[in-house]
């Protein structure tokens, strides 16, 4: 389900970048086992990335979207207003901790994400801001 309602500039980058083939064979740089996984940048290295107009766009936080169950998915940022073409799924409920902004209930994913966490542990990045 696409919350374009709630968060119009999120889904209009999001889908744009989907369709015109910008996430075409990116990676996913950034596992956090028992958390999430993130992609969206074409450099594959974390510091790339900008938004369908350029830069960078202002969140859209909506109180009642969470991510209340694995699977859901959010823009990643690197501070506030600092949108860009990263994203991140879920892979476990944050218990509302992280504000949600489109769910990705797609069964083939699921099996794509629980294939990823079966990986070697030296292999997952490990986030210095999560502590």
């Amino acid at each position: 389900k696409l919350y374009g309602n709630e968060c119009l500039r999120t889904m209009e980058n999001f889908c744009s970048h989907a369709r015109n083939g910008y996430y075409d064979n990116v990676i996913f740089h950034m596992i956090i086992k028992g958390f999430m996984i993130q992609t969206g940048n074409p450099l594959g290295d974390r510091t790339g990335g900008e938004s369908v107009w350029g830069g960078e766009f202002k969140e859209e936080f909506v109180r009642d979207l969470r991510h209340d169950r694995p699977f859901t998915v959010s823009m990643a940022n690197t501070g506030p207003n600092k949108n860009g073409s990263q994203f991140f799924i879920t892979t476990v409920p944050t218990n509302g901790w992280i504000t949600s902004i489109l769910s990705l209930d797609v069964l083939l994913g699921v099996w794509i994400f629980v294939r990823l966490l079966k990986i070697p542990r030296w292999m997952i990045v490990i986030n210095p801001w999560m502590r």
